[in-house]
């Protein structure tokens, strides 16, 4: 699960934070092939109720864009659990230059 105590975002936060607020900025999620699998899985409850095109968006595995609000709160440990899951199961990039900005699964 993502931490923002974590190294790598501690040592990075003053240009994440300079990413979200900048705004020409627009980020993108990159889900982990392990998300995709739990998705694709019908006896995964967690993912029973989410709407089939988000489930398909998710499936593809193509970025989806993401609203720098939401980054920030997951950041902030603000988020509810459900997204904040499927956040720390990705990558979240900057669109049109792929700089990976944070990534859950390290």
């Amino acid at each position: 699960m993502f931490d923002a105590t974590a190294k790598h975002v501690k040592e990075n936060l003053p240009k994440i934070k300079a990413i979200i607020m900048n705004d020409k900025v627009t980020l993108f999620f990159l889900p982990s092939a392990k998300l995709r699998k739990m998705v694709s899985d019908p006896s995964n409850l967690m993912f029973k109720d989410m709407p089939d095109r988000h489930k398909l968006a998710l499936l593809t595995g193509e970025g989806i864009f993401i609203q720098k609000k939401m980054v920030w709160k997951w950041i902030n440990g603000e988020l509810d659990s459900k997204n904040a899951f499927i956040l720390a199961n990705g990558e979240i990039r900057v669109f049109d230059d792929n700089y990976k900005l944070i990534t859950g699964e390290e």
